[in-house]
């Protein structure tokens, strides 16, 4: 058995692959196992000495070291990566709502959202995240119409019970096995790094009741350690075996009913724990999802433990480009920030413009914008994601959804999600710049990187062009995926008007989103098309 690991370096150093050295570790829980001989990149082990399974780690080390990536060799030389992410994760499309407030101003309800299951489905979406959905404490019904049990359900009372106003487990479940008839996973939103105040234990702890003293974080002050201005939510202690036992049990509960789970502030609890989560729900469901909330993103939560991270840079970004704050082609600067930050080759990023934590991109941009920004976030690799309402033009992040709101700006999601289903390149293409001109505007030199699958990236630059003297106000970016099979030409518009492209290449002159006709002159290696937001093109 052999394992030849390649090493990548960075693009922020003047390190070359050539230059950085490669550690191997056996880990730890299949020690002992003395028969790895390390030789430069070469890990080599006779697969007789294999008892039940060998996992090996490596890390590239140069400047820095990088996250480490694992292979696992079972005794009969079958091989798993376990770091990777489930196959649906890069090729679905996450649908979030804000469980309270997704039915609009019917009374929200496990069977409410299951009869609006259908919309999922038509929207092309086929993974639905929910905010949670457990016995919870929030404010009774107030003048402004805020529900019993709600309205966001992050200060958790019962992990065991589903909040009474959304209905019962059972109901729940009907609910899921709905999802699933309709080719629609469920993801969990897992709330474990901290409670209610209002939690039993957590008031065992306050009152001092042996056996309950170890399980939340005190201040050295004495008082619960609460983070930022959440000042009902204290946190729980996971240097606690009692926390760490219980919390395993809520785990191994939930992961038996949904398909993955969202981690609440990943970033509070620690990491060696969620390796220890990954292990368990992957041990019977190799397919389940880990996605952390880390904001913002860090490459460690890769490690062993999360298969999709929250893509803090393209959301950033997105923002700045749709208030004119950065031009267009800075979005390929976003994915080039991948690798900048340290993230492996296969990781997934979650692609997205809005959330129940962030202001509507309406709110600060303008519907132009909104279109262009979430054309980018289905035509580049990663996990797509929508926020309830945000297909219906809302402004505000967590009311009642507006079923009809737009029906245009719906109805142009949905065929962003359907292009991204009909055509696998917008799924595990690589990235590449593509030369354009547009009036006096010109792209920066097309003389990029490539990024394989997305994951490696297009190599930035600051030379971007721009309309008049600001760089900023470059509203077009074009870019190509490619795979094994197909090449296509995406062209961004964030500007309010339609605008002439002209592309270096060769293209189809039909829009793979809309099917409509927008090339309107072509000869040679160069093609002129109209595009009001975006167009995709067979090239």
């Amino acid at each position: 058995m052999t394992v030849t690991a390649t090493p990548l370096s960075g693009p922020t150093t003047d390190e070359t692959a050539a230059d950085l050295d490669v550690e191997f570790y056996v880990d730890d829980r299949d020690r002992p196992f003395e028969g790895l001989t390390v030789d430069g990149r070469t890990a080599t082990a006779p697969l007789s000495a294999v008892d039940d399974q060998l996992r090996i780690h490596a890390v590239a080390v140069g400047k820095r070291h990088s996250v480490a990536d694992a292979v696992t060799v079972g005794a009969d030389g079958s091989v798993d990566y376990p770091n990777d992410a489930p196959e649906w994760v890069e090729h679905g499309t996450m649908y979030e709502i804000f469980t309270r407030a997704f039915t609009g101003d019917a009374d929200a309800t496990f069977r409410a959202i299951e009869r609006r299951v259908p919309y999922l489905e038509w929207m092309g979406v086929d993974t639905l995240w929910m905010t949670p959905i457990l016995d919870s404490y929030s404010p009774q019904r107030d003048l402004e119409g805020l529900k019993y049990g709600g309205p966001h359900g992050y200060d958790t009372l019962d992990y065991h019970r589903t909040a009474p106003d959304l209905g019962t487990r059972e109901e729940f479940e009907s609910l899921v096995e709905t999802c699933h008839d309709h080719g629609i996973k469920v993801v969990f939103d897992l709330v474990i790094n901290h409670t209610s105040k209002r939690h039993p234990e957590f008031q065992m702890h306050e009152a001092g009741v042996d056996g309950y003293e170890d399980r939340y974080v005190r201040r050295e002050n004495g008082k619960p350690e609460m983070y930022f201005s959440w000042s009902s939510i204290p946190n729980l202690d996971y240097t606690s075996l009692a926390t760490r036992e219980k919390m395993l049990g809520v785990v191994e509960e939930w992961a038996d009913v949904v398909d993955g789970f969202r981690c609440d502030v990943a970033w509070g609890v620690p990491h060696g724990f969620w390796q220890e989560v990954r292990e368990r729900v992957k041990a019977t469901d190799s397919d389940f999802l880990m996605l952390d909330e880390t904001v913002p993103r860090e490459p460690l939560a890769h490690e062993n433990a999360f298969d999709l991270h929250y893509d803090t840079t393209l959301y950033g970004q997105l923002r700045e480009i749709g208030r004119g704050e950065a031009p267009a082609e800075s979005v390929l600067d976003a994915v080039e920030a991948e690798r900048r930050e340290g993230f492996p080759p296969r990781s997934v990023q979650l692609r997205y413009v809005e959330n129940h934590d962030e202001d509507r991109y309406l709110k600060e941009c303008d519907r132009a914008t909104l279109k262009a920004a979430a054309a980018a976030t289905f035509t580049l690799p990663g996990m797509p994601m929508l926020y309830y309402g945000q297909e219906t033009g809302m402004l505000s992040y967590r009311d009642d959804m507006e079923w009809g709101g737009d029906d245009e700006l719906t109805e142009f999601h949905r065929r962003l999600s359907l292009a991204r289903d009909d055509h696998p390149v917008l799924r595990t293409g690589s990235v590449e710049s593509v030369t354009w001109s547009a009036d006096d505007e010109r792209s920066p030199s097309a003389d990029r990187g490539r990024a394989d699958g997305g994951s490696q990236p297009v190599t930035s630059g600051s030379d971007h062009g721009g309309r008049g003297d600001s760089d900023a106000e470059s509203g077009v970016v074009a870019y190509a995926r490619e795979n094994e099979d197909r090449r296509v030409v995406v062209v961004l518009n964030f500007g309010s008007d339609p605008v002439d492209v002209t592309v270096e290449a060769a293209v189809g002159e039909t829009d793979l989103v809309t099917g409509e006709h927008v090339v309107t002159d072509s000869g040679g290696d160069s093609t002129t098309l109209t595009v009001d937001s975006v167009a995709v093109l067979d090239a």
